[in-house]
Formats: structure tokens, sequence, C-alpha cells
């Protein structure tokens, strides 16, 4: 009899720890989407909202960071991850049979600018309470059909980010957009966290 007690009460602890993991690896998952925003002729759109626990995954990394008394890594932006984005981005609407985005420069700078932003904010709207289309009056980016996607996260590949987003009914949309031939994206790494900013426009 005790020892029936005893698998019983092992089987207990056992259902509890594997709850208390998954409920972990759910808060700290790889990567976490923004919501997709939209704008047409002065009329702006969101489609979505932020998913919850991405500050928590950034407070996680940035603990993993600088535990056992280490430097957090240096934040940097990273252009090669950001093209490589640009380029899936133009195999995915190759594959629908769509024109390809051209890189814009001034959106580049543009869509880094965001994706720093994105530290203090994660959300269509600016740290200074404007509007993510804003950013395109700052480079003087002439356009009146724009959109954006954001996605944040410790693992968060070019890859990676990409599936996330098709994933997304509203940030796909933005992707495969027939309206839309140019493009930026910015990528923006902080104490082993990344932020994702893709910019379109007409």
């Amino acid at each position: 009899m005790k020892k029936r007690w005893k698998v019983l009460l092992g089987m207990i602890v056992l259902v509890f720890v594997l709850a208390a993991c998954a409920k972990e690896a759910d808060t700290y998952k790889e990567g976490y989407l923004g919501d997709a925003a939209i704008e047409q002729d002065g009329t702006f759109d969101q489609i979505g909202t932020a998913e919850e626990g991405w500050e928590d995954a950034r407070e996680q990394a940035l603990k993993e960071a600088t535990s056992g008394g280490q430097k957090a890594p240096a934040e940097a932006f990273d252009r090669a991850k950001a093209e490589e984005v640009v380029r899936l981005v133009n195999e995915e609407r190759k594959r629908l049979g769509l024109n390809e985005l051209v890189i814009d420069e001034a959106m580049m700078t543009a869509a880094e600018t965001r994706a720093k932003e994105q530290k203090t904010l994660f959300s269509h709207t600016r740290p200074d309470g404007t509007k993510c289309f804003t950013v395109f009056d700052q480079f003087e980016i002439p356009a009146n059909y724009r959109g954006e996607n954001l996605a944040s996260g410790g693992k968060c590949t070019p890859a990676f980010v990409m599936k996330m987003w098709i994933a997304s009914e509203g940030h796909y949309a933005n992707i495969k957009n027939e309206k839309f031939n140019r493009i930026g994206v910015g990528y923006f790494e902080s104490g082993k966290y990344g932020y994702w900013a893709q910019l379109f426009a007409n």
C-alpha cells in the first residue's frame, strides 16, 4: 500500500514539473510578433496586437547575457541579417508570382531606427508617441502606401522571423502586398536579444 502511494506521489510531482517546464517554454519562446500596420493615403490600420511575454523573454535574455558577472554584448545593427530577410521576402514573392521588392537605402536606415526603438516600446507607436510611419517623414521618404512588420526574440534568425511573419495573416499580407515595390529592413541586437522592423512602400 505504501509503495502504491509513493508511486502515485511521484507521478503527481512529475506532472507538476512537466507543467512548470511547459509554462517556462511558452514564456521564453524563440520569437515574438508585434502587430502589423498599414497606411493608405493617410488612413492608418493596425492588425492584431503584440504577443504577450516578449518583455519577460527580453529580461531573461539580458540576465543570461550578464550571468557570472559577464559584461553584456555590445548593442549593434546587423545589415547582413537584414539583407537576408529581404532576400527571403523576394523569394516568397517570386514563388507567388509577384514583383521583387527593391532595397531603398533611406528605408533601410528608417527600419534600423524603428528596430532600435523596439527596445523602448514594442509597438507601432514610436517612443515619442507618434505613429510608426512618421519615420518616413523623418528620413524624407515619399510614399502614400506604407506597411510595417515587427518582431523580437532571443533566437530570431532571418529564417525564423520570416517563418513567424509568413504564419501571421496580417504580417504576411504586407509581405505579399502587390502595391509595394520598395523595402527596408532593420535588425538591432542588445544583450543577446534582437529586434526586427520591416518597412514597405509603393
